[in-house]
C-alpha cells in the first residue's frame, strides 16, 4: 500500500515521510532526490525527522543541506521528511516519487570503490545496487459538507401565516467542498404538516416521489460529487 499524507491545506508545507534503510555493512550518507506529478507541487528541501511524527515541524527537525543525509550505520534506519510546497494543489492527489542513493557510488552488484569503505578498505555495492526509490501519496483534506435549511410560508389568506391549509416551501442547500462519494441528503417531514406529492425539486428540476420519498422522509440520493459546489433541495408540505 502506498503512504498517505494529508495535505493541510493553509501549511507553507507539507512534510511527507519515508525511511532510509541501510542495508550495507558499514556506515554510509545518502543522497536524496525527489520528484512530484505536478508541476504545483514543489519539493522545496528535505528534513530529517527527528520525533518520528511523519509531520514537519521546523523547531524539531532538522533541515539536510545539499539533499544529503549525514552516514548512518550499517542496519540503521534514519526516518526522512520531503517538503512539498501543496497547499494551493487541485485536481488529482500529488504522488511524491523520492530516490535515495549511497553518496559513495551506485552500481551492479559486486562494484567496487577502492579506499572508500570503512576504515579504509574498498567499498563493494550489494543487491540494492545502493540505490532505492519509494512513492507516497499527498491528499488535500476536504472539509465535511454542509446543510442550510430555510423555509417559507404562504397562507390561504395571502399572509405568511403558520395557519391551516397553509403551504410551507423548505429549502435545503448542501454545499460540498470538494469530490464526495456516494452523497444523500435527507430530512423528516415536520410533524402536523403532510408532504405535498410531487413538490420536489432538485436544482430546481422536478424530482419524482419514487424513491425520494418514504411516506415520512424526503430521502435525495446525489451520488458521487465530482467537485465543490452546491446542490439545492426544495419540497412543500401542507399545515394540517
Amino acid at each position: 500500500m502506498t503512504p498517505r499524507t494529508v495535505i493541510t491545506g493553509d501549511a507553507a508545507v507539507t512534510g511527507v515521510p519515508f525511511v532510509v534503510t541501510n542495508t550495507g555493512n558499514g556506515s554510509e550518507a545518502f543522497a536524496l532526490s525527489a520528484t512530484t506529478n505536478q508541476a504545483a507541487a514543489t519539493v522545496t528541501g528535505y528534513a530529517i525527522d527527528r520525533d518520528g511524527n511523519g509531520a514537519y515541524d521546523a523547531a524539531v527537525d532538522t533541515l539536510l543541506s545539499g539533499a544529503v543525509l549525514p552516514a548512518i550505520g550499517a542496519g540503521v534506519q534514519q526516518r526522512v521528511l520531503v517538503l512539498v510546497a501543496a497547499a494551493g494543489v487541485a485536481g488529482d492527489d500529488v504522488t511524491v516519487t523520492t530516490s535515495v542513493r549511497a553518496t559513495t557510488g551506485t552500481g551492479a552488484p559486486g562494484t567496487t570503490f577502492a579506499g572508500q569503505g570503512d576504515g579504509g578498505g574498498d567499498a563493494v555495492v550489494g543487491t540494492t545496487g545502493a540505490a532505492a526509490s519509494a512513492e507516497a501519496l499527498l491528499v488535500r483534506a476536504v472539509a465535511a459538507p454542509t446543510l442550510v435549511k430555510a423555509q417559507s410560508v404562504a397562507a390561504p389568506d395571502g399572509s405568511a401565516r403558520a395557519i391551516r391549509g397553509a403551504t410551507i416551501t423548505y429549502t435545503l442547500t448542501a454545499h460540498f467542498f470538494g469530490a464526495t462519494p456516494a452523497a444523500v441528503i435527507a430530512d423528516p417531514v415536520p410533524a402536523g404538516t403532510r408532504y405535498r406529492a410531487g413538490s420536489l425539486r432538485l436544482d430546481g428540476g422536478a424530482l419524482g416521489d419514487a424513491g425520494s420519498f418514504d411516506g415520512s422522509t424526503v430521502r435525495v440520493a446525489l451520488g458521487d460529487i465530482a467537485a465543490a459546489g452546491d446542490r439545492v433541495i426544495t419540497f412543500q408540505t401542507t399545515i394540517q
